[in-house]
């Protein structure tokens, strides 16, 4: 805030600016908690990760190599859970792909408030769920930004060291799944779009989505329903789009 107000014991207006500290610090002490707490979740998914990708028959190295190469919790999961059902190499990394086209939506999203040039492409490595949900619901662009880059920094640690625990796990535990780690990713990524959801049409929009991903979930393999959820979204946006 700017102010030009005379003091002392002169007539001269002098002008000064107040920053508000407090609110400054108390923004960056919720964004540390925000990501701290989605990171956390992200490594516990990782965990399940890993000692899936153990149990398939997967070398330590080539997992963390994975975690580390593509950060989409879907995708690899799809992977590891297409080999477990004895589909090919290739086509279960077909599979995974197709899960992941879903970031292209993302991706577009986040070049709305990231900046151009160069690093766009590391950018591109930190587009998924986690990270651009919790940027959107971010109030401003300079703000998205932060919440972007500092999250996806925080998730390519968390990630392949939840991976790297989990491989240690899957050697001693003999059913991974009972565990139920995989259920924190979810729980996790509807808190954030419910922070996102401002308007009536987006929470009309965000809930057809939910239904219909849940409705296909039990017909689709593993990581298909985000991309049944995104048709609603699709939709909702062009009626909104018309009626603007």
């Amino acid at each position: 805030m700017i102010a030009n107000e005379p003091y002392g014991l002169t007539n001269r207006g002098e002008s000064f600016m107040i920053i508000d500290v407090s609110s400054s610090e108390w923004s960056v002490r919720r964004m540390v908690g925000d990501v701290g707490s989605i990171a956390s979740a992200v490594l516990v998914v990782g965990v399940s990760f890993g000692a899936l990708a153990s149990e398939v028959g997967l070398p330590a190295w080539l997992v963390i190599a994975l975690a580390v190469a593509v950060l989409a919790a879907s995708a690899e999961l799809m992977f590891i859970a297409s080999i477990l059902a004895g589909a090919a190499p290739l086509a279960a990394a077909a599979g995974a792909l197709l899960v992941n086209l879903r970031n292209g939506v993302y991706g577009i999203a986040a070049s709305r408030f990231l900046h151009r040039g160069w690093t766009r492409l590391l950018a591109a490595h930190f587009v998924n769920d986690e990270t651009v949900a919790y940027a959107s619901a971010q109030h401003d662009s300079p703000r998205r930004r932060r919440a972007f880059w500092v999250l996806g920094w925080a998730i390519l640690l968390s990630w392949p060291a939840g991976a790297a625990i989990g491989v240690l796990l899957g050697r001693a535990l003999t059913d991974v799944s009972a565990l139920g780690l995989d259920a924190v990713f979810p729980a996790i990524l509807f808190a954030m779009v419910l922070g996102a959801v401002r308007s009536k049409h987006a929470a009309i929009i965000v809930a057809c989505g939910v239904l219909l991903a849940v409705a296909v979930t039990p017909f689709v393999p593993p990581g298909v329903a985000p991309l049944a959820a995104l048709v609603s979204l699709g939709l909702g946006w062009k009626r909104g789009s018309q009626r603007d």
